[in-house]
């Protein structure tokens, strides 16, 4: 028995553990603006540099905005929500306290 025993020992042991695949990942990737390609048209007209770059900033800005715009929106409803909320546990500490200056003032009479 004591064979077996240090046998076993002596083999490595495999891990139970499931390996999970890579989740896949995509990036959106970007022409560097130092280079130049042809117009639309295929004319063989370059698109100067400047003007790409002022087209990847406004594609930025209009991405920006509508982060913001939702991002404000998520806001308000966070903030109208929590006013309600306060609202509603205002009333109830109201509508307990009344409760209690009814008992109190049975008990006096």
């Amino acid at each position: 028995m004591e064979k077996n025993q240090s046998a076993n020992a002596a083999t490595p042991r495999r891990s139970s553990r499931v390996k999970a695949a890579p989740i896949p990942i995509e990036i959106e990737t970007v022409d560097p603006i130092v280079t130049a390609e042809p117009g639309p048209q295929g004319t063989g007209a370059d698109q100067s540099v400047t003007d790409r770059a002022e087209e990847s900033l406004d594609q930025i800005g209009e991405r920006v905005g509508k982060f913001a715009a939702s991002a404000g929106q998520y806001l308000r409803r966070f903030t109208a929500r929590s006013r309600e909320e306060a609202e509603d546990i205002w009333a109830e500490a109201q509508q307990l306290r009344g409760r209690d200056e009814d008992i109190l003032s049975s008990h006096k009479n």
